[in-house]
């Protein structure tokens, strides 16, 4: 069972495969590999599906994701100053790197 989730997860040796197995067993598991993506392709459309016919139903029940997005993008944003070597404090001040030390310089 889990050799064939983590060869539905593409981490196999084809190879090995064909070479323990021969044509049977290549047969096998392209047939298991396709009918496994069949399915998943499947549920994937059947829940979006089920959430266009909510919206189109109820347009109030549309769930508020915009603010995990928008923390998300705020977050990664703070998160690439951070690289740049830029840091904020929670006084209002960002740290710039300098060649000697961290000096401070005050927002306007």
């Amino acid at each position: 069972m889990t050799t064939l989730v983590s060869a539905f997860l593409g981490k196999f040796n084809f190879s090995s495969v064909a070479a323990a197995f021969g044509s049977p067993g290549i047969l096998f598991l392209l047939v298991y590999l396709m009918t496994m993506i069949f399915l998943v392709i499947n549920l994937f459309i059947s829940l979006i599906n089920g959430y266009i016919a909510m919206v189109k139903s109820d347009p109030k029940a549309v769930p508020r994701d915009h603010k995990v997005i928008t923390h998300f993008i705020e977050t990664l944003k703070s998160l690439l100053d951070g690289i740049r070597g830029r840091r904020g404090n929670s006084e209002g001040e960002i740290l710039l790197l300098d060649q000697d030390a961290w000096t401070a310089i005050e927002l306007e």
